[in-house]
């Protein structure tokens, strides 16, 4: 995969001193001063706002020979990440409450994580090492449905040979088994006119949450949820128990509150029906809580698994080596 970002941009970025602390504001953080740095630097950020043409032609340059296959995955990652990440100014409301510093504000740092997220995800099979035993935890975390796992799908199946998820983090089901199974089993709406047609998994996201009382008459209630996802926590584990509901709060906030898909529905791109926060809240779970696995619980003797610390524990962009 290319580099995102120039090296000496990154150097300079990680070198630079940090804006002094505001009065009565939180100190701001490190990480999200140097990836503010490293936009400014490149003129994706000017005046504290982002330009994404800008950051387009910026990641474009990075790519080798201008490979069509890599520029094609930078852009569409550049624009799926601007409007996770950028247009919904969410963080405005912890800034409000002091709960974050008003300098060096988290969507630089989340957008340029996002990038390499889906860029790596995304990566071409061509540039996909498939005979590499480390590479197969990596596909399963990156490309198979984390809820709804097909095992007879072929994309899934021949990575899932040999590997469970909990081969790396022994951590607990989200939700109870025989949910999953009557979800998995469920009769998909009937297509409206003009609509596209809804998708499977969004209708069998929804369902588990219709099942659990997670959703009712399309309200999301976000302590029901806690509820049902500590549930299926083991009695005595705390640090599980305090993990989840800390991913549940965040994705709640992230997938549920802010309806980024309203406007993708009212252009017809997606059905109305099945709609995706359902789907986007689970599998935000599984991430966060999969990333924030308890070190009691990790398993780090396992060769394979140290990809998967690399992926799912460390900062992407400003990793120090010599950091424990």
């Amino acid at each position: 995969m290319p580099r995102l970002l120039p090296d000496d941009v990154l150097q300079r970025c990680q070198n630079r001193p940090f804006p002094p602390s505001l009065p009565g504001e939180p100190d701001p953080l490190p990480a999200r001063c140097q990836a503010e740095c490293v936009l400014n630097e490149t003129g994706i950020l000017v005046n504290h706002q982002f330009l994404i043409e800008q950051a387009i032609k910026v990641l474009h340059q990075q790519v080798p020979n201008s490979t069509l296959v890599w520029k094609n995955v930078f852009e569409v990652a550049a624009r799926k990440c601007y409007n996770s990440q950028v247009e919904e100014p969410f963080y405005l409301g912890d800034v409000a409450k002091n709960q974050i510093s008003s300098q060096c504000i988290p969507s630089s740092l989340q957008f340029l994580e996002c990038m390499f997220t889906i860029v790596y995800r995304d990566c071409p099979d061509a540039y996909w090492n498939v005979t590499n035993d480390r590479c197969s935890v990596v596909s399963v975390l990156n490309n198979c449905p984390y809820l709804f796992l097909h095992y007879n799908e072929s994309e899934c199946r021949q990575v899932l040979t040999g590997f469970n998820f909990q081969e790396c983090c022994k951590m607990p089901r989200l939700l109870p088994r025989d949910v999953l199974q009557r979800c998995q089993n469920l009769s998909l709406p009937p297509s409206l006119p003009g609509e596209p047609d809804p998708l499977p998994t969004l209708c069998q996201a929804e369902c588990v949450l219709n099942e659990t009382g997670i959703l009712v008459n399309h309200q999301f209630l976000l302590e029901q949820a806690i509820k049902v996802l500590l549930q299926q926590v083991p009695s005595g584990i705390i640090l599980w128990k305090h993990a989840i509901e800390k991913t549940a709060r965040k994705c709640y906030k992230s997938q549920v509150i802010d309806r980024f898909y309203l406007a993708d529905v009212a252009k017809n791109r997606i059905s109305s029906q099945c709609i995706p926060s359902s789907l986007n809240f689970l599998e935000c779970m599984f991430r966060i809580a999969y990333r924030d696995c308890p070190d009691v619980h990790w398993n780090f003797n396992n060769d394979r698994c140290s990809v998967a610390s690399i992926l799912t524990r460390c900062r992407y962009l400003f990793v120090h080596v010599h950091e424990i």
